[in-house]
């Protein structure tokens, strides 16, 4: 009893002391002009007119209880190590995004109700920079959650030839504990090492265009961790940017809402699936026979990826947007089918792991010739898939195809005239972007061919002879 009751006056204390130090409870439903009055600050007052113009009031108490609730005021100054930390385990922005808190002297320390008053305005226009950059970002990531439903599929559209499953439970382990509020250390190494994300790890060290740091299991865990602490330095540093801890963070804020996405997948697994299959089957013979797996992850920056046990696709990136879910899976399994055919084809077991320019180098014994035709096989490959997939609205195929002929004719003249390899390099890193001016060569070429000779062409060619698609 003795023991309840010193706590209780700890507590009392140290909620004394809060209050002493801000003369303001921002725990209490406080509104703007109740927060104007506590201070004749002309430069307070702009500040406060500042967070009323950007912050909703729930937004608003939320930050303002993080910072009051800091044990100690100069614990703001974190910030730059979370930052610098973050970045050394690949979790960083290489630039796309600026370290706000390389020095941590610029950041207001919130000592009073003045300074938290400004460290408040300091990390709200912070923000705001930040979500100006993601809103402009050159890859696919939706902010906000759609309406979208999943719609049902009839029986007639399923092809029992073609088995996927959808795996969702890596994502679905992390949010329980998230919702749960019980993530530990040990919790977070169990689920880093979960098949699902050691394949999305794989993939991505193995990708090539992501520079180093490349985060390890270690790392994935510590950003689900740090994700996952209640802490108020690393609940304002989620708060800060839905990116932060590899895109963990986005899962925890809107943790109830991925949980309703995921559980709304597994009940309507055979209705994604059945849509995917119909989209791609009738590109291929009728007795075709296949099986993969599609799991979820989160992946910053990557939106898909593929390895010889899944298809992995960033659900922190595409959340509740169920037609690009299916259009990209519908792509990374037709891509993954056809390097399947193309192996039967070269009598390669399914689980050898090759490259396409490994497959084309067998058949050309000039260097120049490897590279050219590799690319002339990637157009076909990747445009056939996105064709079969289906289009985007917005990619406008036209304009694509057009700059496409400017990068094909580059990269030729770049091996056979002028050898410059790096060249070459940057035209296909252009060029076979998604929905890249190469792939709207290869879409637009699919496009007429199936029109014509009906969607067994693209099958033909890839068991024959793929240039026979540019003839």
């Amino acid at each position: 009893m003795k023991l309840r009751l010193f706590v209780i006056f700890i507590i009392l204390i140290g909620l004394s002391a809060c209050g002493n130090r801000y003369g303001f409870d921002f725990s209490s439903d406080w509104d703007w002009n109740l927060l104007k009055k506590q201070s004749s600050d002309n430069k307070v007052i702009a500040h406060i007119n500042n967070l009323e113009k950007i912050l909703s009031l729930k937004e608003a108490r939320f930050l303002f209880i993080q910072l009051s609730s800091l044990k100690n005021p100069l614990d703001i100054t974190h910030l730059s190590k979370i930052e610098s930390d973050q970045n050394q385990s690949g979790g960083g922005y290489y630039g796309y995004i600026p370290d706000y808190f390389k020095n941590p002297d610029k950041i207001p320390v919130p000592e009073n109700f003045n300074s938290i008053i400004a460290c408040a305005d300091f990390l709200v226009n912070t923000r705001k920079q930040i979500d100006k950059i993601i809103a402009r970002s050159n890859f696919r990531y939706n902010r906000k959650f759609s309406k979208q439903k999943i719609s049902a599929v009839s029986k007639e559209k399923i092809y029992p030839g073609i088995q996927i499953d959808i795996n969702t439970d890596a994502v679905m382990d992390v949010l329980t504990h998230y919702i749960d509020q019980d993530m530990t250390m040990e919790i977070a190494t169990n689920i880093a090492n979960h098949p699902s994300f050691q394949q999305m790890l794989k993939n991505r060290s193995e990708i090539g265009y992501i520079p180093e740091p490349l985060p390890d299991t270690g790392d994935l865990a510590n950003f689900i961790y740090l994700a996952g602490s209640n802490d108020p330095i690393l609940m304002v540093w989620k708060w800060l940017n839905p990116w932060n801890c590899f895109g963990f963070a986005d899962l925890y804020n809107y943790s109830n809402k991925y949980s309703d996405i995921l559980k709304e997948i597994d009940e309507n697994k055979a209705n994604i699936t059945g849509t995917i299959v119909s989209r791609i089957a009738h590109y291929l013979p009728e007795n075709f026979k296949y099986q993969d797996q599609v799991d979820l992850g989160v992946n910053w920056g990557v939106l898909n990826w593929s390895t010889e046990k899944q298809i992995g696709i960033n659900i922190v990136h595409l959340k509740n947007d169920y037609s690009a879910f299916k259009r990209i899976i519908s792509r990374q399994l037709f891509r993954k089918i056809q390097i399947h055919i193309i192996k039967e084809m070269n009598n390669i077991p399914p689980e050898t792991d090759i490259q396409i320019n490994e497959i084309i180098a067998g058949n050309y014994n000039n260097i120049y010739d490897q590279l050219f035709y590799e690319v002339l096989f990637q157009i076909f490959l990747e445009g056939t898939s996105a064709y079969a997939a289906g289009k985007e609205k917005s990619w406008i195929v036209v304009d694509g195809y057009k700059f496409g002929r400017d990068l094909l004719n580059s990269i030729h003249f770049s091996l056979y005239n002028y050898i410059d390899l790096k060249t070459v390099e940057y035209c296909e890193s252009q060029g076979f972007s998604p929905n890249g001016p190469l792939v709207a060569i290869g879409y637009q070429m699919t496009k007429i061919l199936v029109k014509k000779y009906g969607h067994q062409i693209v099958y033909e060619s890839l068991c024959n002879n793929f240039l026979k698609f540019y003839t």
